[in-house]
């Protein structure tokens, strides 16, 4: 066997199939309904942005800085359709941007919140 021979018979990492295996792991992560328009989730990131855009999370604005992060989109999003309780997502975003939970920045966000947004939504029927 040639030394070419050996090195063509050799195995090699299946890139591309890894390369779509980690894109479809990356956008299955994502919030269900980040891909579909909701008129109202528009109008509470509007509503977010307008009352609280100068405030901080860690060293970060929220106007400026994180309403188009899609982490913080993501992770909101979540929170707002009730996947995410309030605790748990503000202590997300203190832990991914830095700062407290309690920060002004992610009070502010609390703030801003429907009531129907804050309970978590009917289980399905069928589902434990």
């Amino acid at each position: 066997m040639t030394h070419h021979d050996y090195q063509s018979s050799r195995v090699r990492p299946p890139g591309g199939a890894l390369l779509a295996t980690l894109l479809a792991v990356v956008v299955s992560a994502c919030a269900a309904d980040a891909w579909r328009p909701d008129p109202r989730y528009e109008a509470f990131l509007d509503q977010v942005q307008n009352t609280c855009g100068t405030e901080r999370i860690g060293s970060r604005s929220i106007g400026s800085d994180l309403i188009q992060d899609a982490y913080f989109l993501d992770v909101t999003s979540r929170f707002y359709n009730g996947e995410v309780t309030r605790d748990d997502y503000a202590n997300s975003l203190a832990g991914s941007f830095g700062g407290a939970a309690d920060a002004a920045g992610i009070l502010c966000i609390l703030a801003q919140v429907p009531n129907q947004a804050s309970s978590p939504p009917p289980r399905m029927p069928g589902y434990r």
